[in-house]
């Protein structure tokens, strides 16, 4: 029988079933790539190295959107490294502007927007002047260092006698011609506040009010200058006493 008779008899030509050599099926697919090294035109896939494309390809219009700032920023320096995955935006910049809105203030949630251009979209570079020179001025010399002068402490002030309404105060010291003692209700002020002041006395003995029960003096010296020194430390006496 010869070999077209037996093909006629295994597989006649009214059946379907087509029958293949594995030396064809070998020789078609020879050529063939594996599907592990072929790109899909579904599903999320990584391409290395550079691509060179001989038309630009289409993407799809693009939407407004932004990308999570997440963490603590420094942006001391002024460099910026944006890395905006939704606007294929990957570069340096220096910062020209941050704005911040407080989006939930329990949360500790804010909105951050911030203004940025490289040396392309604006000059970052300095612009010298040409040389010149500049006579430094002359500093008068200083003969000597001048000493402060305080007046002294009060440091023997003391409370000799309390009423229902006043108190009776000695400094322990007899007033020095030309000075005089100041007495306030809290430890500051000056010659031009006298918003805390209780008196100026001249004599070593003087009474005051004490309008509470619990009170409080200060005590300082002053001479006659324009403007006065002061004793460098306030005497301070207290009086905690029942009406």
């Amino acid at each position: 029988m010869k070999i077209a008779a037996v093909r006629s008899t295994v597989v006649p030509s009214s059946t379907a079933l087509q029958v293949a050599s594995r030396q064809y099926v070998d020789s078609a697919v020879a050529s063939k790539a594996a599907d592990t090294g072929v790109v899909h035109i579904a599903g999320q896939e990584t391409i290395a190295a550079t691509k060179q494309f001989a038309t630009s390809p289409g993407v799809p219009a693009p939407q407004q959107s932004g990308d999570a700032m997440t963490g603590p920023r420094n942006l001391s320096g002024d460099s910026l490294q944006v890395n905006a995955p939704s606007q294929t935006a990957q570069f340096a910049a220096l910062v020209r502007e941050v704005a911040i809105e407080v989006v939930d203030a329990s949360s500790d949630t804010a909105r951050y927007k911030i203004s940025f251009a490289n040396e392309a979209a604006e000059s970052v570079t300095f612009q010298f002047e040409a040389n010149s020179t500049r006579a430094i001025p002359v500093v008068p010399a200083i003969a000597q260092d001048l000493a402060m002068s305080w007046s002294v402490d009060l440091v023997s002030a003391r409370i000799t006698q309390v009423s229902s309404t006043t108190t009776t105060i000695d400094i322990g010291q007899s007033v020095p011609i030309g000075y005089g003692v100041e007495v306030r209700r809290t430890d500051s002020g000056g010659p031009d506040n006298d918003r805390n002041l209780v008196g100026r006395f001249t004599t070593q003995g003087f009474t005051v009010p004490r309008p509470a029960k619990r009170q409080d003096y200060f005590l300082r010296l002053f001479d006659a200058s324009a403007p006065p020194n002061y004793s460098q430390h306030s005497a301070l006496l207290h009086i905690d006493y029942p009406y």
